[in-house]
């Protein structure tokens, strides 16, 4: 496998960087044979304060706070080093930048090494210029506690704004070559970095970008199917490349993939496509691209779902019923820029399940936009901002069959461009709160059961 020109010089660097004795090798085997902290722990502290939910403060060093721990971006370092009796680390983002850095570049030659530092740079303040800071972890991936609200996040290294690498010394062991055990997983490392899409002792080594649809945690699958299959809570699914979802023996209200686990699709800017679908005689009798249910906690963002069906193998294949199916009165979803279009039914279905919209493109979906009926219990939904195109913008239901019946839906439309709100029979008067947005305002050509522009200022 050919190595670049930058890899050589990293390689060089680093070596002569520890002949100074600026930095130290790790030697193969694994990280807990080793003695001395080491850049693989670095990036595990990234990754174990995402998971244990450390919250951000302002100043915050890692401070307990009720039952996890509080920092900033740059406190999330500082508490990993003090943490192992080192104090080098100090100060916000620059000052830890200035004293601690051995070797930077830009994220188009980042290389494939855990435990790197990476910064979001601020090209208008020159005294303090690194803005934030945060965690390598490998596989395109960083952590960062990020800011108020928001606290810890996982995302790809190449969102967001990240901008530079930096290797810190801070004392740290970085692997050479051989075998290393990084997150429950074993990494082959040959000069400074880990192998990819090589052959090591025998092994296919795929821990970047691939032909394969999906990734956690640098563990790839062939299919989104599987690697949903695989995930655990508190898992990312990262998708790699557009996914065609396999919609044969799919019925009437199944998902093509259903997701019961508290995870984060995201969707990495891919496309969600379905092949092999048969809706039957009737359009609303088919299977619906995504099902999110039994009380999953579930964060859906940066996706395009394309419910129209790919011919595949000479097939034709039917459109799928809804973009996202989400039911279950403990079932509580969070979706963040994503576009759904193409499909026979609705976009998004909110069936007694709780549902935030922030950010949402709907387009050409045959019933409609948003459906959100408290047929399965009371259900809550929450449109911070979305594009709804089609007439039936959000439809508002109630069809529980129970006695008594559970409380109408809860709509809140705080901003956005939407075409009709509109009612089932079984709905009197919506819980609707309207605090901003565009609608039609229009009587002739409006769905049954739309709004009147009187009745919207009055929600």
């Amino acid at each position: 496998m050919a190595r670049s020109r930058s890899s050589r010089l990293l390689c060089l660097v680093l070596s002569l960087l520890l002949l100074l004795g600026m930095a130290v090798a790790l030697p193969g085997a694994t990280a807990s044979a080793a003695q001395g902290v080491t850049s693989l722990e670095f990036a595990e502290h990234g990754l174990t304060a995402w998971r244990d939910g450390w919250v951000y403060v302002y100043g915050g060093k890692g401070e307990q706070y009720g039952g996890t721990r509080a920092s900033d971006c740059a406190g999330l370092l500082y508490a990993f080093f003090t943490d192992h009796g080192i104090y080098s680390c100090y100060g916000g983002a620059s000052s830890q930048v200035r004293h601690n850095t051995i070797w930077h570049g830009s994220l188009e030659e980042l290389p494939r090494i855990h435990g790197l530092s990476v910064t979001m740079v601020d090209p208008y303040d020159y005294q303090y210029p690194y803005g934030h800071v945060g965690i390598y972890v490998g596989n395109g991936m960083v952590t960062d506690n990020s800011t108020y609200g928001t606290n810890m996040v996982y995302d790809s290294v190449y969102s967001r704004g990240w901008s530079e690498w930096h290797l810190f010394d801070c004392g740290l062991l970085f692997p050479v070559s051989g075998w290393y055990e990084f997150d429950g997983n074993m990494y082959h490392y040959t000069d400074y970095q880990y192998d990819v899409n090589t052959t090591v002792d025998g092994e296919i080594k795929n821990t970047t970008v691939t032909d394969k649809e999906a990734m956690i945690n640098g563990v790839q699958y062939n299919t989104l199917e599987k690697a949903i299959e695989a995930a655990k809570d508190g898992d990312v699914v990262f998708l790699l490349n557009n996914a065609t979802l396999n919609g044969s023996g799919k019925g009437n209200n199944e998902g093509l993939v259903t997701i019961t686990k508290d995870i984060t699709l995201d969707g990495n800017g891919k496309i969600i496509t379905a092949e092999k679908v048969g809706a039957g005689e009737a359009t609303d009798d088919g299977p619906s691209m995504i099902n999110i249910q039994d009380g999953a906690n579930v964060t859906v963002r940066n996706l395009t779902i394309d419910g129209a069906g790919v011919a595949s193998g000479g097939l034709t294949s039917d459109d799928t019923k809804h973009g996202l199916n989400i039911y279950g009165d403990t079932t509580t979803v969070t979706v963040e820029n994503v576009t759904i279009k193409n499909g026979n039914g609705y976009a998004i279905v909110a069936n007694g399940a709780d549902v935030t919209v922030d950010g949402l493109i709907t387009e050409n979906n045959g019933w409609g936009g948003i459906n959100v009926d408290s047929k399965s219990g009371a259900a809550n939904l929450t449109i911070e901002d979305a594009d709804i195109s089609e007439s039936n913008s959000v439809k508002i239901e109630n069809t529980s069959d129970d006695t008594p019946k559970p409380e109408d839906p809860t709509v809140e439309i705080n901003d956005g461009s939407f075409q009709y709100v509109t009612t089932g029979d079984e709905i009197t008067e919506p819980n609707l709160t309207i605090s901003g947005g565009k609608f039609a305002t229009a009587t002739e050509g409006a769905p049954t059961g739309a709004l009147t522009r009187d009745e919207l200022e009055d929600c």
